[in-house]
């Protein structure tokens, strides 16, 4: 057999260590990007949902109740369901229901790629 020298198993030791800090690195820096993506998309939401808040108290809905629901999809692309309650809706004919769905279409949500589907909750 041969004989291994001090000097190439210490050799050994310190290179696997350097491998495994730029590894960490590398790994860190992607986690802290997509943190900050998440943080700029919750935002976005926040904003599009205060939106559509403002449309509906100008509407004299104020007081209504609004859920977003989102989905990924595997291909990463986004699909999110707004779902608005008020009694004012539920008392509104189809053809009020309709204005108002269009209204809420021209709102325009930032992310371009990403589906938004209004729906009145009537109870």
């Amino acid at each position: 057999m041969r004989k291994v020298s001090a000097f190439t198993i210490v050799t050994c030791i310190l290179v696997g260590i350097i491998c495994f800090c730029i590894t960490g690195t590398v790994f860190s820096q992607e986690k802290s990007q997509s943190k900050v993506q998440k943080a700029y998309r919750e935002q976005m939401e926040k904003d599009y949902v205060q939106e559509v808040r403002e449309l509906l108290e100008n509407e004299d809905m104020s007081n209504s109740g609004i859920t977003m629901t989102k989905v990924i999809y595997p291909d990463g692309q986004m699909q999110y369901e707004l779902t608005i309650h008020n009694r004012k809706i539920d008392k509104m004919s189809e053809h009020g229901k309709q204005q108002l769905q269009g209204k809420l279409q021209k709102l325009s949500f930032p992310d371009t790629e990403s589906m938004v589907q209004h729906q009145f909750l009537e109870l």
